[in-house]
């Protein structure tokens, strides 16, 4: 796995709509964080795989497919807007 200065490097680098390409690395990263913005990139990021990859929950991956550019954005704002304090802590 990446440290996060290079997740944030790399994040830094790309549009939003390529944030799936780090969702997973940041995730494994984060699981056993407790501040708020990490809380809510998890549970987000976790909507994502139990939804669209698995196709369980048909409300949320209907939800979802329709609000998916929005979620893609707001995950990527959230890591962007608290970069300092996920990075010290």
């Amino acid at each position: 796995m990446n440290d996060l200065a290079q997740l944030y490097q790399r994040l830094s680098e790309m549009d939003y709509k390529d944030m799936y390409e780090l969702e997973a690395d940041f995730f494994c990263d984060f699981s056993e964080n407790r501040l708020p913005w990490i809380t809510t990139f998890l549970t987000i990021s976790t909507w994502f795989g139990t939804s669209i990859r698995s196709g369980v929950w048909t409300f949320y991956e209907d939800w979802i497919s329709g609000h998916e550019d929005y979620l893609w954005k707001w995950e990527y704002r959230i890591l962007i807007m608290n970069k300092d304090s996920i990075m010290n802590r």
